[in-house]
């Protein structure tokens, strides 16, 4: 048989262009596309000349007083004229924040060259404690203002309050099934005032039929309260 005749030769023209998907390397266009690119991506912006920091004391309990401090550097050799703004707003468990703040600040504040300035805050149970829930979780935020605005800061710092932790102390040397048990239930009271008509909710699958209800004398501040109460497990 003859011979299959020989492939046809294609001819692409390429332009500027290159296949629609790149510019041709050392054209004018490709230049320009790369010089946007590079403000885009950039060398790393120069660095600012004021820092904002938040520190909390920890752990903090609920209804106790939380402690920040607002610290402010000036890292350059010219004296900065500054405002500090400081908000504290109340933080869901799903991430969003109430609209009513917890509390606002702001101070107009002068920081030596390469020196700290520390602005000391506090909230109080009687601030915080208007937004009860079983979370208690906050969200700190500090935006920090100069005359020149690349210079201008802010951070962010999300706190959650610890329940006053219970001792459990089980009065009986052994626990046995389908006999009394004898539980001795404690914990510190936290507040600033008195506890009043206040009362222990107990439940435990297996181990109490109904939810039982241990009611608790007047506790005053930082005092111990104790109650005992009984159960018999089931399992």
């Amino acid at each position: 048989p003859p011979p299959p005749p020989p492939p046809r030769s294609f001819l692409i023209k390429i332009s500027k262009k290159t296949s629609g998907l790149r510019w041709e390397i050392g054209s004018t266009e490709e230049a320009e596309i790369f010089k946007k690119a590079r403000i885009v991506i950039a060398e790393p912006a120069p660095e600012k000349t004021l820092k904002v920091s938040l520190k909390v004391n920890k752990p903090i309990y609920l209804g106790q007083t939380v402690s920040v401090s607002v610290v402010i550097s000036n890292k350059s050799a010219d004296q900065k004229v500054c405002t500090v703004n400081f908000w504290a707003k109340k933080r869901m468990y799903h991430g969003f924040l109430e609209k009513e703040t917890i509390k606002t600040f702001k101070q107009e504040i002068t920081i030596p060259p390469w020196e700290d300035k520390s602005i000391p805050l506090e909230l109080s149970y009687k601030e915080y404690g208007k937004f009860p829930d079983m979370y208690y979780r906050m969200r700190l935020i500090t935006y920090v203002t100069d005359k020149s605005p690349e210079n201008n800061v802010a951070v962010m710092k999300d706190i959650g309050l610890l329940n006053p932790p219970l001792t459990i102390k089980m009065l009986n040397f052994h626990a046995y099934v389908g006999e009394k048990v004898h539980a001795e239930i404690s914990f510190t009271n936290p507040f600033a005032l008195p506890l009043r008509e206040c009362f222990l909710t107990i439940e435990g699958n297996g181990l109490v039929d109904d939810p039982i209800k241990a009611k608790f004398e007047d506790v005053k501040p930082n005092a111990l309260a104790k109650v005992v109460c009984d159960f018999t497990p089931k399992k």
